[in-house]
């Protein structure tokens, strides 16, 4: 399969590229190698299969200026995707799209139900809002042209060389381990249709397991 990723020198987009370039054709876009998703053009994306979307400001606690940008990169993206006739995206987007302190301590689950207002534990929202938009405008994109695409709701991701020390109990129950990043991420890749899961590692945990993504 050919696989773009972008963001590729991120966190996430390391870890994937590592792995999934053992077993997959890769293209990696990220502004730390000198490509601009704003500015363009992006011919990256030629003979790409599954589009891979990481690329945004991963800081919490930014602001609606910085916030906007990241709803502006997902614009671009889709519509490069559109000229190169994409046919699969999957979408990092953030258990920040819910407000998950506040439910964590009201001792209620995130379930199907749980509609989306993003969390305030860090600054004022504005990165949760972002990936509540962006998670609409590739939807709205992909149901009006037939194209997979699967939103994960990831948690705090932990690498396998990460140590743990004092966690947070609502912090244990979002944090993703890098082995159950890179199986989700694998089997996104033969997904169809449209989805949307949180990616956590607990199980029974305050995340109902109906939405967190399927281990089986």
């Amino acid at each position: 399969m050919n696989i773009l990723i972008t963001g590729s020198e991120g966190l996430v987009g390391k870890i994937l590229s590592k792995k999934l370039g053992k077993e997959h054709k890769m293209a990696n876009i990220d502004r730390a190698n000198g490509t601009d998703i704003l500015t363009g053009p992006l011919p990256h994306l030629k003979n790409i299969e599954t589009l891979i979307h990481l690329a945004a400001n991963p800081n919490p606690f930014i602001n609606e200026k910085e916030a906007h940008e990241n709803i502006e990169i997902a614009k671009a993206m889709i519509r490069a995707s559109e000229s190169y006739g994409i046919k699969r995206i999957i979408n990092a987007s953030s258990i920040n799209v819910y407000p998950y302190l506040k439910l964590f301590e009201a001792g209620k689950k995130i379930t199907q139900n749980t509609p989306l207002s993003a969390n305030i534990r860090f600054g004022d929202g504005a990165y949760g809002r972002a990936k509540i938009e962006t998670e609409r405008l590739f939807e709205k994109y992909c149901e009006n042209n037939n194209i997979s695409l699967t939103n994960l709701r990831l948690g705090c991701v932990a690498p396998k060389e990460q140590k743990n020390g004092k966690m947070y109990p609502v912090d244990q129950d979002i944090q993703l381990k890098e082995p159950d990043l890179i199986r989700i991420v694998k089997k996104c890749l033969y997904l169809d249709g449209i989805r949307n899961y949180v990616c956590v590692s607990k199980r029974n945990g305050f995340i109902d397991n109906n939405i967190n993504f399927p281990t089986g």
